[in-house]
Order: structure tokens, then C-alpha cells, then sequence
């Protein structure tokens, strides 16, 4: 029998400020992913999804970022003190903004390039488990990346993180370029993998009615500050944030939950 959670389990940021060349772009958020929970990070362009995304996954770095004070910690460690490399190991798994996958490789070399060392004997497995999910990659698997759809490299994307065993998922804009109904579909296939796995799934998205139908908690970034929070059904229905968030969202195809993707 699975131990009962406590605070110290899960993803944890406390008070995070981060900033580029001097100029702030985090100023003190805190938020939380508790064990299987779904976690929406709402926001315009520019008020820090990605920056926070880019925190937890220790590559601020390779942005000229900095962690200039807070805390993050996952399942009781220190995250700060983590590599990159490190991060994945203890089990959050980054699928960056735009895909970024590997387009001269084919969809088998870009999942198997991603099983970690340690987990080579399983990798068979790993990516039958991810082709369950996501089926329209498994005649793909001999075509380059760069060959496939957008929504077909999205799921490519999420499938080579997936490939890391982690316990949380971090989606940056899974919305990004793709048709609603696609994107409903790849929706409903994480819920399928939250509910079998109990992986955890941080979604930063732009498109806020997505995120919180999908999501159990959201969290609204503006200039680099929380301005809400809360459960994700109470802020769909909270009058402010409808009319500063959601008067353009894209409404839920009324047959997304009949379309296959192919």
C-alpha cells in the first residue's frame, strides 16, 4: 500500500525570483504539483510561464538566467543544487515550447536516445507503454521527425519525456501551432496517463479555457507575479478572470472526444 502524501511530496517553488541580466522576470511566485495532481500555469505572453518552466528544469542558464532567490524542491530535495541531468534522474521531465525534437532522427532513434543509461534494458517497454498512449507514432517509427505532423511531433515530444520514467510532466505550450481538435485529443490521452501512472503534469499554456478544463488548480501569472489561484473550476467560472482570460479562449470542439489522430 502507497504511503499517505505529505507536504514534503511533490514539486515545490517557495518565493522564486529569477531574473535575466538584471531585469526581474519572476518576482517571488510560489506554487505547488502534489503527487498525480494536474496543475495549469496560465498567462499572457511574457509574464514568465516559460521562464518558471525553465527554473524547475535548472537550464535558466542557457537563457543567461538566474535564480536570484526561493526555493524549489521535489519530494523533499533540494532542486537548486541539481544539474540538469540531475533533475530528469529524480523525476521531472521537461517538454520544452515548440517540440525541439530531433528532425533527421527517426521517431524510434528519438525515443530511444532519450531512455536514461541506467534504463537501456527497458527501453523496449518504455516505448511500447508511450506508443499506447499516443498509437498514430506507431507506423511512424522508421520517419524522420522532421517528416511528421505538428500534432504528431508534439506527441513525439511528450513521448520522449516520457521515456525518462518521471513522476511530474512539464508541458510548455502544448497548444502551440495545433488544431483544437488535435489538441483535445493529446488532452484527454495525459488524463489517460495520469490516472494510469499517477504522474503528476504541469501545463503552462497561453490558452487559458484549455488549461483549466484540463488542469485541477491553476495558477495566473502577470509580470512575473501569481494574480490568481485556486481550484481551476472555480476560476472558469470566476467572472474577473473570464473577462480578462478567457474572452478568447478557443471552446472545446463539440466532437474532441471523437476525433482520432492519425
Amino acid at each position: 500500500m502507497a504511503g499517505r502524501s505529505t507536504d514534503d511530496d511533490g514539486l515545490t517553488v517557495t518565493d522564486l525570483v529569477v531574473e535575466y541580466s538584471g531585469a526581474r522576470a519572476l518576482d517571488g511566485i510560489s506554487l505547488r504539483v502534489a503527487p498525480g495532481q494536474r496543475v495549469a500555469l496560465m498567462g499572457p505572453n511574457g509574464a514568465g510561464k516559460s521562464t518558471t518552466i525553465r527554473a524547475l528544469s535548472r537550464v535558466l542558464d542557457l537563457y543567461r538566467g538566474r535564480a536570484v532567490s526561493g526555493t524549489i524542491r521535489f519530494d523533499g530535495r533540494n532542486v537548486g543544487a541539481m544539474s540538469p541531468q540531475e533533475v530528469v534522474r529524480a523525476g521531472i521531465a521537461h517538454v520544452p515550447e515548440g517540440r525541439k525534437i530531433f528532425s533527421e532522427l527517426t521517431v524510434r532513434e528519438n525515443l530511444k536516445v532519450a531512455v536514461p543509461r541506467a534504463a537501456r534494458g527497458s527501453a523496449g517497454d518504455r516505448i511500447e507503454q508511450a506508443l499506447s498512449l499516443f498509437p498514430a507514432l506507431r507506423g511512424r517509427l522508421d520517419m524522420q521527425g522532421g517528416w511528421l505532423s505538428g500534432g504528431e511531433q508534439q506527441m513525439l515530444a511528450i513521448c520522449r519525456a516520457l521515456m525518462t520514467g518521471p513522476r511530474v510532466l512539464m508541458i510548455d505550450e502544448l497548444s502551440l501551432g495545433l488544431a483544437p481538435k488535435v489538441v483535445y485529443w493529446i488532452v484527454e490521452q495525459l488524463e489517460v496517463l495520469r490516472r494510469d501512472t499517477h504522474v503528476g503534469v504541469l501545463l503552462v499554456e497561453q490558452n487559458a479555457r484549455l488549461a483549466l478544463k484540463f488542469s485541477d488548480y491553476a495558477y495566473v501569472l502577470e509580470n512575473g507575479r501569481i494574480a490568481y489561484s485556486g481550484d481551476s473550476d472555480a476560476l472558469l467560472h470566476d467572472p474577473e478572470v473570464e473577462s480578462r482570460y478567457l474572452g478568447g479562449g478557443q471552446a472545446v470542439p463539440a466532437d474532441a472526444r471523437r476525433t482520432e489522430v492519425g
